[in-house]
């Protein structure tokens, strides 16, 4: 048992390896206890064994390679952490290893052919990064290279900076994160497993044809679910599979194609009949019957719906007029058409209504970079005051492409008067949870949740382009 995160195994003999926090770990007695076998400060990263030799990658951008029971630091490919390792058993000499190097977006390649002593830059014509590579188990220097944009091909793994690019068996799915190589029918090909977000692929040649998916449910992240009170309509905001619907109680679902990723999948409160799936992007898409059909509203970019209780066609929203202009609008006809609302305020992402009593409401706002705002009205919108108690804005130095936004809010169903808030801190990564319980003027912190040690930046990503700077909409996230 470890106290470590961990993400993969390997096996030589009958030792297993595992990367981890605190290394490489081993284990003689099938998990049952571990010791750790390499030591490394800052983690393991990825662990394989290739003819009875075991390679692990750091976080610290070290190769290294165990043999006769002794770990030797090889070279230091690109400039991040290891990402993943690849050896040719047919010729141990090569090996290949894609890299979280600073400033991209994902995973720079890089080839060795001395063992890994010295490594080159690979040009892969990757479109995100090389996120998962494998070697054949038949072919000498063939690679199988996968990335998040649906590049699936393979390569002639020899040290060339610039090498000739192949198509490789065409999965279902985009997002590959592992490839596996096995014995298939031919003598000059693998078939393989081919892991990914939208679920496991299998190709009977690798190297050609198609890879149809084997697993009925895809495998991805559900940013956002709702569901009917009778429990017969569902609908929820997939990664990377647009949304998902289904009105037999999740036996059967279908997906509303072309809704994007991310997103918030919404059931009237007050009408069960009405399903909602918005987005920042994409726009609303409404269902009148339960979650059974959906048509697009004329609305460009939307979230956070917040419906009036007493008025059941009053409905309102975070609308995008573009990519950097937000407001608050209302829909008098239940989401099909939108107008904007008298309302100022800058960068707004959320509103919320309190199911008591419809003149109290919520608007949070703001960015990463600023402090995080709350607003509250007690009058329907006629009036509005800063609400009073947070903690002031992180000194954030990078630029993020994944969420800045901070506060969400909530009213206690039962009381209006009685508002709770949580605020990620991106400088901690720790959660605040807030309190009120005079209607949103003040707020007390009332809770914590800690970021266990050691801290995992949230987020994490640096924007890809510096173009893209600013340009994005920043996607929220609910606690």
């Amino acid at each position: 048992r470890s106290a470590a995160t961990s993400t993969r195994f390997s096996q030589n003999g009958t030792t297993l390896y595992l990367a981890s926090r605190r290394g490489v770990l081993a284990s003689d007695d099938d998990g049952k206890t571990w010791s750790t076998s390499l030591p490394l400060a800052k983690g393991a990263t990825t662990v394989t064994t290739v003819a009875n030799v075991t390679y692990a990658g750091g976080t610290n951008g070290d190769a290294y390679a165990l043999r006769s029971g002794q770990w030797d630091r090889l070279g230091h490919p690109g400039t991040g952490a290891i990402h993943d390792i690849a050896v040719d058993a047919l010729d141990t000499s090569v090996m290949y290893a894609s890299v979280d190097d600073t400033g991209i977006w994902n995973q720079n390649l890089y080839g060795s052919t001395d063992g890994g002593t010295t490594w080159t830059r690979i040009n892969c014509r990757c479109a995100v990064g090389a996120q998962a590579v494998a070697f054949s188990q038949v072919v000498r220097h063939r690679l199988y290279l996968g990335e998040d944009s649906g590049y699936f091909v393979y390569l002639n793994a020899n040290g060339n900076p610039k090498p000739k690019i192949h198509a490789a068996a065409q999965p279902f799915g985009s997002d590959t994160r592992y490839i596996i190589p096995v014995p298939g029918k031919a003598s000059d090909d693998d078939a393989c497993y081919i892991l990914q977000d939208q679920g496991l692929a299998y190709a009977a040649r690798c190297s050609r044809g198609t890879a149809p998916r084997l697993s009925a449910i895809p495998n991805t992240l559900a940013y956002s679910f709702a569901l009917t009170p009778q429990r017969t309509g569902f609908l929820v905001a997939l990664q990377d599979n647009s949304a998902g619907r289904s009105v037999d109680q999740g036996q059967k679902w279908k997906y509303l194609r072309n809704t994007g990723e991310g997103g918030e999948a919404i059931v009237d409160p007050f009408d069960s009949s009405r399903c909602y799936f918005a987005h920042p992007d994409e726009g609303l898409y409404a269902s009148f019957d339960g979650c059974r059909t959906f048509n697009k509203a004329r609305v460009v970019g939307i979230e956070s719906l917040a419906f009036d209780p007493q008025r059941s066609n009053r409905v309102y929203a975070v609308t995008h007029a573009d990519r950097l202009t937000a407001r608050v609008s209302v829909s008098n006809d239940g989401g099909k058409t939108w107008s904007a609302t008298p309302w100022h305020f800058t960068d707004p992402y959320q509103i919320v209504i309190s199911p008591k009593n419809a003149k109290w409401m919520l608007v949070a706002a703001g960015k990463a970079k600023v402090a995080p705002q709350l607003y509250y009205s007690h009058d329907g919108g006629r009036r509005w005051h800063e609400s009073s108690g947070f903690g002031a804005a992180p000194q954030i130095v990078r630029t993020t492409y994944f969420p800045a936004h901070r506060l969400f809010a909530a009213f206690d169903p039962q009381h209006s008067a009685t508002i709770v808030v949580a605020d990620h801190e991106p400088g901690t990564d720790n959660i605040f949870v807030y309190r009120s319980t005079n209607g949103g003027e003040s707020f007390k912190q009332s809770g914590e949740l800690d970021e266990p040690p050691p801290q995992r930046h949230w987020p994490d990503v640096m924007l890809p382009n510096a173009e893209r700077e600013e340009k994005a909409t920043y996607y929220a996230t609910r606690f």
